[in-house]
């Protein structure tokens, strides 16, 4: 069955945060005026149905190019899962300590990056159509994490996370395949500054998100104009998760220390925090995804301390349950 809550602390952001993935097959939701009604009021339907599968233990990661052609990673496990629009079946994976993200280009184009099985090092893995294998990459001597990738094309991808310097501080991470090799790029040298997700609007748009560690973590986020990143003002948060509409319409989402959960806006112009439910002190947004202007997804999950004894579950917002991970929807209107 794919429904994951594993958790583990965010290297440097103070938080905790969660991978969860979770198919569905159904999704009724029409747009509603929400401004009124709190989280515990009910809106139009929407329905999260699991799907059986193989046991490959918990889901950190989920992509597909086609609805014939699903990938979804293991966190801890060397093992995967694909959806050829009729079965999931299992496919073995390099050895790895942890697989973080999948990003599925075409079926003989597949990319996931990690840890291996010695963590202090990242891992790139790609499957050809017929099996997953380790390429090289980039690594520091005191370490480096990778925690997502994106690709603009087969021959232009990009993978974000942070390396350690001298004095093991961690520094953001940025690593870009040319269709023959991985390589670092030039980011700023950001001292606590840690990358954790990418969105592509375009090649010459491209953002970065993370977070800069601190009794209160800076926000963290790069922008890519075409030829270099520069760091962008944003409100304090540490940002887990970015997707991206338009240059103008970009979204990111995450936690603030002690507050609650978080979600932020580029208009173009600057990043703002965009009212929504607040869901407690000890939860965080780990994921967002845009349909389209009007259909935007942040996922919400508790922390360990809460969320140990309760059922992993997606619920749309007016509808959630203490301790259970709360999928919010925009409609264009309030969250």
């Amino acid at each position: 069955m794919i429904a994951a809550v594993p958790l583990r602390k965010f290297h440097a952001l103070s938080q905790w945060s969660l991978f969860a993935a979770v198919l569905f097959n159904t999704l009724a939701a029409s747009a509603q005026d929400l401004s009124n009604q709190s989280i515990a009021s009910t809106t139009a339907p929407v329905i999260f149905n699991f799907v059986t599968t193989p046991d490959i233990g918990s889901v950190g990661s989920l992509s597909a190019d086609t609805e014939n052609d699903i990938w979804a990673t293991s966190l801890t496990n060397s093992v995967a899962l694909h959806f050829n629009g009729s079965t999931w079946t299992k496919v073995a994976m390099a050895k790895a300590s942890r697989v973080n993200k999948v990003a599925v280009v075409s079926p003989t184009n597949v990319w996931a990056v990690g840890q291996q099985m010695n963590a202090k090092f990242s891992q790139i893995q790609h499957f050809n159509g017929s099996a997953w294998s380790v390429l090289s990459s980039p690594h520091f001597t005191n370490g480096e994490s990778l925690n997502s990738l994106k690709a603009v094309a087969a021959n232009n991808i990009f993978a974000v996370g942070a390396s350690l310097d001298s004095l093991n501080n961690r520094t953001p991470l940025l690593e870009h395949f040319d269709g023959t090799k991985w390589s670092a790029l030039s980011v700023p040298h950001i001292t606590g500054g840690e990358l954790t997700d990418i969105a592509i609007v375009s090649p010459l748009d491209i953002w970065a998100v993370g977070a800069v560690a601190g009794a209160r973590p800076a926000a963290l986020t790069l922008h890519f104009n075409g030829q270099q990143w520069t760091r962008v003002s944003a409100p304090a948060a540490s940002l887990l998760a970015v997707t991206a509409l338009a240059t103008n319409n970009v979204w990111a989402a995450g936690v603030q220390t002690g507050a609650s959960t978080v979600i932020e806006h580029w208009d173009g112009r600057a990043w703002k925090i965009v009212t929504s439910p607040n869901t407690g002190t000890l939860s965080v947004l780990n994921s967002i995804s845009a349909i389209s202007p009007t259909d935007i997804w942040p996922q919400d999950a508790t922390t360990a301390e809460t969320s140990a004894a309760a059922p992993p579950l997606s619920l749309n917002i007016g509808t959630a349950l203490p301790g259970a991970s709360i999928q919010r929807r925009f409609n264009s209107v309030v969250f």
